[in-house]
């Protein structure tokens, strides 16, 4: 199978350049069709008033011979047994029309006719006064045709089109070629301004260049360049922030599992070579049942980790909110076989109206968290409080609470309250501090209202997150 060709990339200067010319020339285009068109009217209209006054002329130039022709016998109207035209006048005439072609008639008989020209009828009193053309022998030829006054004789006078169209282009070249010198140096001009334009481009892209492979980036100014580069400035500007934003939790998750795992890999690697010495199956076992333990404490410790990464990784923008209830109902369902082995008792008091919502990856991390806390730090046969109205929502156990100076470490990562013997790693709450965060909500700690012992921890949501 033949590799497939790589697509050749497109050229924004080839493209930007080609529009412009495209443009230009549509321009010339449109400017020769203006100048054709206008030309065409003004040459056809001033050829038509030669016409029209060759044939007056011709009519003029007989007028005295149909005067002298009537005096002489003036009971015999005039016909073309006499001549309508003196010797003089009818050379003169000739001359005139030259390339023209001319026709007179009297009583529907041809009394002179040039060379030239195609043939006709006798022409109707309908045509008179009237442009005409015909086509003979492959040329377009457009007459006049005048008649005398007291039913004198009728004169046409015509010429060849194409000599007009010659005359047209000729004009029409000679008036289109400034115009065609200025679309050439606009298309020179148009070209030496991309690349100048396009320069920017090349400086901005060997500034790049010298970025270094890691964060921190040396972050483009807007002002430094020009303002069509601008939005992509913010672009890459946001994204080297998310660059730095990801390889900064990288770093921290990295820094944070070396360090916290430090101890619970020795832990495990003792209690392993404690099982490998021992001596019975009894001891075997005991040391066998630390090992599960520590492997235990390990992986807890592991996916504590790996969810605070999640949630500092996510963001509320572009997420499809869901109803804080529904999370709730799914977290609570997934602890009760825990709560129910210590007989915990989970109470649940919710408003079905309440429309508090949010992206579930924020959610869950938050309410699993603060629910498992509570669980966990309540006593065997103890109970669990959650409550949700008007986007706050109340977790209270029955646990030993927390000191005020206890509280204020609360969030810490990593951090335990002195005493604490049971399985953790000391994130639950930083994980869910961190998920509050980023849905804008805020969390509180507090004693129980009702003067029992345990911890009260209340999440007040953001308006945005409703809805």
């Amino acid at each position: 199978m033949r590799p497939a060709t790589p697509r050749r990339a497109r050229s924004l200067t080839r493209s930007v350049f080609l529009r412009g010319v495209i443009v230009v020339i549509l321009g010339m285009i449109l400017i020769s069709a203006v100048a054709v068109t206008t030309l065409s009217s003004l040459v056809n209209r001033g050829f038509d008033s030669q016409l029209r006054m060759g044939g007056v002329m011709l009519v003029s130039l007989m007028a005295d011979e149909l005067s002298a022709q009537r005096a002489m016998t003036p009971r015999r109207p005039p016909s073309c047994d006499f001549p309508l035209l003196s010797d003089e006048d009818r050379s003169a005439f000739i001359d005139y029309a030259r390339w023209r072609m001319f026709r007179v008639w009297y009583g529907g008989k041809t009394c002179w006719a040039s060379r030239a020209g195609p043939a006709l009828s006798a022409p109707a009193p309908v045509t008179y006064d009237r442009f005409q053309e015909v086509r003979d022998h492959g040329v377009t030829w457009r007459y006049y045709t005048h008649a005398a006054p007291r039913n004198g004789p009728v004169v046409q006078v015509g010429e060849p089109l194409g000599a007009r169209n010659r005359i047209v282009m000729r004009m029409a070249l000679e008036m289109i070629a400034p115009f065609l010198l200025i679309a050439i140096l606009l298309i020179l001009a148009l070209l030496r301004g991309m690349h100048i334009s396009l320069s920017h481009l090349d400086q901005f892209s060997d500034a790049l260049a010298k970025q270094k492979d890691r964060p921190p980036f040396l972050r483009p100014r807007t002002e430094d360049w020009a303002s069509e580069l601008h939005p992509l400035i913010e672009t890459l500007n946001r994204l080297f922030d998310r660059i730095e934003g990801a390889v900064g939790r990288e770093r921290r998750f990295i820094d944070m599992a070396a360090h916290q795992l430090r101890t619970p890999l020795a832990g495990l690697s003792i209690e392993a070579q404690l099982a490998a010495r021992s001596q019975s199956p009894e001891e075997l076992q005991t040391r066998l049942a630390g090992v599960h333990a520590s492997t235990q404490r390990v992986s807890g410790m592991v996916d504590q980790l790996l969810a605070l990464a999640q949630v500092e990784a996510s963001g509320a923008i572009g997420l499809t909110a869901v109803p804080v209830k529904e999370v709730l109902s799914s977290v609570i369902a997934d602890i009760a076989p825990v709560a129910a082995r210590r007989q915990v008792e989970i109470i649940v008091e919710m408003d079905d109206t309440d429309a508090t919502s949010g992206p579930e990856a924020l959610l869950h991390p938050l309410l699993a968290n603060l629910i498992d806390n509570a669980v966990k730090y309540a006593p065997d046969g103890g109970e669990a409080l959650i409550e949700l109205a008007k986007g706050v929502l109340v977790i209270s156990d029955t646990g030993p609470g927390m000191s005020e100076s206890e509280r204020a470490h609360a969030f810490e990562r990593f951090w335990r309250a002195p005493g604490n013997t049971e399985a953790g790693a000391g994130l639950g709450l930083a994980i869910a501090q961190e998920a509050a965060s980023r849905l804008s909500a805020r969390i509180s700690l507090d004693d129980r209202s009702d003067g029992r012992s345990g911890l009260r921890v209340v999440v007040h949501f953001a308006v945005s997150a409703k809805d």
